[in-house]
């Protein structure tokens, strides 16, 4: 009984450090790149592709707010994630992404 209490807990953990992970690393490198971008001087920063092994994954950012790397109250602030197994669907992702993003803030602005 002890050992599955034990391996209950582990599992618990292990799935809050993968769940950290997955939502965490894509916020990251979204607000790196940036604030590259606006220390570059070449304005905000909204999408971000990375291309992996075996996935390309698309990070986009909806800031209605004046400050770009900051929430204010009554402006939508969303973080768009796509992950694509297919290489075939990225145009087409790539054109969507703002379509679906704006539709978002529609339902989610207060």
């Amino acid at each position: 009984m002890r050992l599955l209490l034990w391996q209950r807990r582990r599992l618990k953990i292990l799935f809050k450090f993968r769940t950290f992970i997955i939502f965490r690393a894509p916020n990251n490198t979204l607000m790196n790149a940036q604030k590259t971008s606006l220390d570059m001087g070449t304005g905000r920063g909204q999408l971000v592709h990375v291309v992996a092994e075996h996935a390309n994954i698309i990070i986009r950012c909806l800031n209605e707010g004046d400050h770009p790397l900051e929430s204010e109250s009554g402006n939508a602030h969303i973080h768009l994630v796509l992950v694509l197994k297919d290489d075939s669907s990225l145009g087409l992702a790539k054109l969507k992404v703002n379509s679906i993003i704006e539709s978002l803030a529609l339902n989610l602005r207060v």
